[in-house]
């Protein structure tokens, strides 16, 4: 799939991690992203506009991801349609994630290679894909950052700006 033309709903209540996916998925190649401050923002946008994938925070004021993500799939399942969605989570709420009816999740502060990685890998999923993964519950992908703990102090914060793609 051309990333240019890929559409992405970025569904985020915090500022400065908006512009930070926004900035990584520019870096990436993708330029055809909208954003959404809560889950009910989020499905508005989806009422009038189709999207290739959704990044969906778990956490948010209102409507949060889990709850959000669950409407979408109960639409979808009205609609016969099917988009990606990526919890984007600082918890490791993996069970809550997979049951709300995400795909995978990754980690906050999201970083680049594993943000890469996860687009790759939902861009591609087809809906039997969906079915078929929920289908083998417990077995969903969790795409966590590598450690970066044994590195020394300084280049902690060169080594986090590389990963997040702010170099």
């Amino acid at each position: 799939m051309d990333k240019t033309n890929t559409k992405i709903l970025l569904v985020e209540d915090e500022p400065t991690l908006q512009y930070l996916v926004n900035r990584q998925l520019s870096v990436l190649g993708y330029k055809n992203i909208e954003t959404a401050e809560n889950g009910l923002k989020a499905l508005e946008k989806l009422q009038l506009q189709k999207y290739n994938v959704i990044l969906m925070d778990v956490m948010m004021p209102g409507l949060n991801g889990l709850l959000c993500t669950q409407q979408i799939r109960m639409s979808e399942r009205e609609l016969g349609t099917y988009t990606p969605i990526i919890g984007m989570t600082a918890f490791a709420e993996s069970t809550k994630c997979f049951e709300a009816g995400m795909d995978l999740f990754l980690l906050k502060p999201v970083l680049l290679d594993p943000l890469n990685e996860a687009l790759q890998k939902m861009l591609g999923l087809t809906r039997d894909d969906h079915e078929y993964a929920q289908s083998r519950s417990g077995n969903h992908p969790i795409i966590q950052p590598e450690s970066i703990s044994n590195l020394h102090t300084e280049n902690k914060v060169d080594e986090l700006r590389r990963r997040l793609g702010l170099n």
